[in-house]
């Protein structure tokens, strides 16, 4: 006997198993199945006939449905192919909505039409701070948010200056809004259930978005949680040598200590401190996938990889002097690649070129695999031809800076880039947004020792592809991050076995990816979500830096 089962009268329950929808974890997804919550999302939603909505993560359509016949129009952002049928079930009745099959942390918000007034969304856990953030800069129109999120970020958004979640989530959000945990929501409302509690937020536009120099302040105040704001500035990649200074001061000004930390300042204080120091000056550097191939005629081994432009960078002044001399602060052991770049410059011009006094200030970890010492070179090259009246274009100094090192010649015009040969061949891509934290090791590692190992354990191919690494720059961040590879990372964990530890403390830190950096020791992490790398960062080594890809 067949005992006919009824259908879940719930939407969520009912097309779930009506469309065989299996919830895709790596996604984060977890449906919601109380209509009840439905209800208070709509009032504190105000909704009105003339409002246009933003949903991020339509999922199985329960919200979206809901919202519907409450609003003007309504947009759905839905990174999940495999969810279409469902989406399309729910939303067949309503012909004022756009469906967005894309991944919202990608997509450019601004170029909605209708331009939305209003977020409302049950976002995905792991990019729900950034999706917000995001959605606050791009829609300057928008005025009001209610988003379902994990609790933790829904409290981190409307932590207070001086308690433990107070971080540069908290103050970008509530430069721009009013921000409010309306209620917390088990995770028996959802399905499968998740592992955490969620919350309902609520954001209230107060103000115009931040400018992206106050954003940067903001970033670097924190990026160091455990020194003085005043010292964070001061290790932000590109910071004047008086910046530290200037942030004691300032901070005085402001009526707070000099040596204040920066969960001590209110979101205003963030502007006012900003108004104060004027511009920020960030550098670049870069680093992700790394193949190696075979030892070419010039002695170095055939590369080809994918670089990052990230927010990191030493302080390189170069300026006319009494003789040629490199003064690095701390001082390097053995010779300076920035030093020869200055020979290798003098040696491609024919006069013109004054005698040059460069000074480094190390920002970057020393021997991390972080091409710091390459970054250098290339920024005196860049000075050195200014200086000298522009007598080569940057094709000239790619050339050149390609004898000095496979890493330099990317970085004579810093950028995303697939990098091949020695490191002459550079493509400028466009990857995803993401966040980095880099968990430098105590001393270095060789970068002729790592390859030499790499060259004995047989991690070398016989040939690379830069098709295939270009066509890595063009994927979502989900499917970048599982492809990231370093071909140099079992060399490295060889000679350094504890950098595997620190790989596996990344990931267990819910990091997408987590690999060793060029020729190490440093191992990096990536996440979607800033506010996650922030708490794994917290979590870790107290050297871990938290960096941003560059624009």
């Amino acid at each position: 006997m067949v005992i006919a089962t009824a259908e879940p009268r719930q939407a969520s329950l009912r097309r779930l198993r009506r469309f065989g929808v299996r919830p895709n974890r790596e996604l984060g997804q977890n449906f919601l199945i109380d209509d009840n919550i439905l209800r208070v999302i709509g009032r504190l939603a105000e909704l009105e006939r003339v409002d246009v909505v933003l949903e991020v993560g339509g999922g199985l359509g329960v919200l979206s449905e809901y919202l519907a016949p409450r609003v003007g129009h309504l947009h759905v952002v839905e990174i999940d192919a495999a969810l279409e049928p469902a989406l399309e079930d729910a939303l067949a009745p309503h012909g004022n909505v756009t469906l967005h099959l894309a991944d919202a942390v990608e997509l450019d918000f601004a170029a909605l039409d209708p331009v939305p007034s209003k977020v409302i969304a049950n976002l995905p856990y792991g990019v729900a701070a950034t999706v917000i953030l995001k959605s606050i800069e791009e829609l300057e129109e928008a005025a009001l948010w209610v988003a379902m999120v994990q609790r933790e970020v829904g409290e981190r958004l409307a932590a207070a200056p001086g308690s433990k979640t107070y971080g540069a989530t908290s103050v970008l959000a509530q430069l721009a809004c009013e921000v409010r945990v309306e209620r917390r929501v088990p995770a028996a409302v959802f399905h499968p259930s998740p592992r955490v509690e969620s919350a309902i937020v609520v954001l209230r536009r107060t103000w115009a978005p931040p400018s992206p120099l106050l954003t940067g302040l903001v970033h670097a105040a924190f990026a160091h949680r455990r020194k003085t704001l005043a010292g964070s500035l001061a290790l932000a990649a590109g910071a004047a040598d008086d910046l530290r200074a200037a942030a004691r001061a300032a901070l005085e000004e402001l009526g707070h200590p000099p040596d204040a930390r920066a969960e001590r300042l209110a979101p205003a204080d963030f502007t006012r401190l900003a108004e104060r120091l004027g511009e920020e000056r960030l550098g670049p550097l870069a680093g992700l996938v790394l193949h190696v191939g075979p030892v070419q005629a010039n002695g170095l081994h055939a590369v080809c990889s994918l670089l990052a432009s990230i927010d990191l960078a030493d302080d390189v002044t170069v300026a006319p002097g009494d003789r040629d001399e490199v003064l690095c602060r701390p001082s390097l052991p053995g010779p300076n690649l920035a030093a020869a770049a200055v020979e290798a410059f003098r040696g491609a011009v024919s006069g013109g070129l004054p005698r040059l006094r460069v000074e480094i200030e190390k920002r970057i970890p020393l021997a991390a695999g972080l091409a710091g010492g390459s970054a250098d070179a290339a920024a005196v090259l860049r000075a050195a031809n200014r200086l000298a009246g522009t007598p080569l274009t940057d094709d000239d100094l790619r050339r050149l800076a390609a004898e000095l090192g496979s890493d330099v010649p990317s970085q004579v015009t810093p950028r995303h880039a697939v990098v091949w040969g020695t490191g002459e061949q550079v493509e400028p891509v466009t990857l995803p947004a993401m966040a980095l934290v880099l968990v430098p090791a105590e001393g270095g590692l060789a970068t002729g020792e790592v390859y030499a190992e790499a060259d004995r354990i047989g991690s070398v191919r016989e040939e690379l592809d830069p098709e295939e690494i270009r066509a890595l720059a063009g994927l979502p961040l989900e499917q970048l991050a599982s492809r990231m590879e370093n071909d140099l990372e079992g060399a490295a964990i060889a000679l350094r076995p504890e950098i595997a530890g620190t790989r596996r403390a990344l990931l267990d830190r819910a990091a997408m990816a987590a690999a060793v950096s060029g020729s190490g020791p440093t191992v990096f992490g990536v996440f979607a979500d800033r506010s996650v790398a922030e708490a794994a960062a917290a979590d870790l080594d107290e050297r871990a830096l938290i960096v941003e890809l560059r624009g």
